[in-house]
C-alpha cells in the first residue's frame, strides 16, 4: 500500500498544527512559552519525520534519536519541576506527553531505520520482520489515542471542566498524528 498520500497529509497536518501554537508565543508567561516552543518543534520535527521528501534525513543522520533522547529528559525534568509547583493545575501532564511524544519518536526513528538499512529510506512503511519496533510502534499508538480520549472527556465531558480553558485542539491533533505516524509502522 503506498502510503506516499497519507504521509504528505500528515506532514502538512503537523505543520498546520504547530503553526497554530505561534501567536501563544507572545504569551505573558516564560513557562508556558518554553511549552509553546517545545509544540512547535516537536511539530516540524514530525511533519519532516512523516514527509516522503525529508524522511531520508531521519534514518541516515545517527544523531537523531540522541537528540530525541536529551529533549525527552528535559521534558520530563520540566514536567516533574511543574509538577511541584502550587499554582499550577495540570501539574507535569503536558511536559510528560512531549517526553512520551519524544520516545515515540526515537522508537521510530529506529524502526525506520531497521526496516531500511540502506541509506535509501522508502518512507513511513514497515517491513514485516521487525516485529518487536512494529509492536513498540503500536503500544505508543494506543497511547496517544488513549490521551487524546482523555483530554476530550476532561474538557468537554467532566463537570469540572466547565470554566476551563477551551478545548486545546492542537495538542488533540497532534496526538492523533502521532497515533497516525506510529500506525502506519505496524
Amino acid at each position: 500500500m503506498d502510503l506516499a498520500p497519507i504521509a504528505w497529509v500528515a506532514a502538512g497536518m503537523a505543520l498546520a498544527m504547530g503553526a497554530s501554537e505561534l501567536p501563544r508565543l507572545a504569551g505573558h508567561r516564560a513557562f508556558s512559552r518554553y511549552g509553546v516552543t517545545a509544540d512547535v518543534l516537536m511539530s516540524v520535527c514530525m511533519a519532516a519525520m512523516v514527509c516522503p521528501a525529508t524522511v531520508g534525513v531521519f534514518t541516515s543522520v545517527g544523531w537523531w534519536p540522541i537528540l530525541f533522547v536529551l529533549a525527552g529528559v528535559a521534558c520530563a525534568v520540566a514536567g516533574a519541576r511543574q509538577a511541584v509547583r502550587p499554582d499550577h493545575r495540570h501539574g507535569g501532564a503536558h511536559w510528560f506527553q512531549h517526553a512520551v511524544a519524544c520516545g515515540a519518536m526515537v522508537c521510530m526513528v529506529l524502526a525506520m531505520r531497521a526496516a531500511h538499512p540502506v541509506h535509501a529510506p522508502t518512507g513511513m512503511a514497515m517491513a514485516k520482520t521487525v516485529s518487536g519496533w512494529a509492536i513498540a510502534c503500536a503500544v505508543l499508538a494506543f497511547y496517544f489515542m488513549l490521551s487524546m480520549a482523555v483530554t476530550l472527556w476532561r474538557q468537554v465531558v467532566s463537570e469540572g471542566s466547565r470554566s476551563a480553558e477551551a478545548v486545546p485542539m492542537a495538542r488533540i491533533a497532534m496526538a492523533g498524528i502521532t497515533a497516525v505516524m506510529l500506525l502506519t509502522m505496524v
